[in-house]
Parts: structure tokens; C-alpha cells; sequence
């Protein structure tokens, strides 16, 4: 058997320490799952409505087969929710990225931190 073959057939399951358990965002996934497929409108209502918006939606989904719409009437700029208010909200000194770099030394970035850097970017 391959080394593909191998992953495709792995049955193993990796059950994740108590602690980081007790900390996850969701903590009863086949509930939520079920939510998610009861009610699918009301599930992606309330997870867009965490974002920003600069206006929002009429309508979640307009769906007549095969097209589909999300969020119709809506506006927002997925870019300032992706990083903007994070950094000035509740998470800006709150980690947004650990990495390695060339001298192999971990870097940790915050939300502002990282906020900063990209419009050093920019503005180069």
C-alpha cells in the first residue's frame, strides 16, 4: 500500500486533550451541526452577523436550483473583517500569528502588530 493509500484508510481518531476541549468555540459540534442543517438561514445568519457589514442582508439565501445567492443586498469589505476589527476590538493584543522565521527564531504577532506591518506594506 502507498502512502496515500494509507491516509485515505486511516481509522485512528486523535481525541484532544481535556483542556483545550473545555476552551473550544463550540463545544457540542453535533448540535450545532444539526442546527446548521435544520435551520441552514438562521445558522449563517447569526455567524455573518459577527462580521462587519456596511449594510445589512434582505435575504441569506436565495436559492433556485442551480443558482444560489448568500446574503443578498448585503455589503461589506471582507478584508476590514479580516484583519481590522480584530486589531481594534477586544482581540488587539491577542495573538493573530506565530511563525518561524529565517533564523529560526518564533515570532509571535499580535492583531495590532500585525494591523501595522500591513500598512507599513501598503504604504511602501
Amino acid at each position: 500500500m502507498t502512502s496515500i493509500e494509507s491516509l485515505i484508510n486511516e481509522k485512528r481518531i486523535q481525541h484532544p486533550p481535556e483542556e483545550l476541549k473545555r476552551e473550544a468555540h463550540i463545544q457540542d459540534y453535533e448540535s450545532v451541526y444539526l442546527h446548521s442543517i435544520t435551520f441552514p438561514d438562521r445558522f449563517w445568519g447569526n455567524i455573518a452577523s459577527e462580521l462587519q457589514w456596511e449594510k445589512t442582508w434582505d435575504k441569506v439565501l436565495d436559492f433556485q436550483p442551480p443558482h444560489h445567492e448568500w446574503f443578498v443586498g448585503g455589503k461589506t469589505n471582507i478584508t476590514i473583517n479580516a484583519l481590522d476589527r480584530h486589531a481594534r476590538g477586544e482581540h488587539r493584543n491577542k495573538v493573530a500569528l506565530i511563525w518561524t522565521n529565517e533564523n529560526d527564531e518564533e515570532e509571535v504577532i499580535t492583531y495590532d502588530r500585525l494591523l501595522r506591518r500591513v500598512c507599513q506594506l501598503a504604504h511602501g
